[in-house]
């Protein structure tokens, strides 16, 4: 072999044995389970809201598996805002820049 023939031939067994998977693409389709984990909120039907969620979106890209077998998404709810926060500024014209 010539020094091309092995650098091509090199190249092309660590390619080929290096676990590379094209992240986009075709490939191997693999599905997610859905499973409910801790739920830190006090309605149950806010965790169940946001694992139908998934479920749908998984459902959409085709990758929704059923049961509850490896591998699986777990969905855990730790936190419910009811109202939101936000920061309020000075009125217009209260000593706050200008328009002019």
């Amino acid at each position: 072999m010539s020094g091309p023939g092995i650098v091509a031939a090199g190249v092309a067994l660590l390619l080929g044995g290096c676990g590379y998977r094209a992240v986009y693409g075709s490939g191997t389709e693999e599905r997610y389970a859905v499973v409910l984990g801790e739920c830190s909120v006090a309605e149950a039907v806010v965790c169940d809201e946001v694992a139908a969620g998934v479920r749908e979106q998984l459902a959409r890209e085709g990758a929704l598996a059923s049961g509850a077998a490896h591998p699986r998404v777990v969905v855990e709810v730790l936190r419910a805002d009811e109202a939101s926060d936000a920061w309020v500024g000075p009125p217009a014209g209260a000593g706050g820049p200008s328009a002019s």
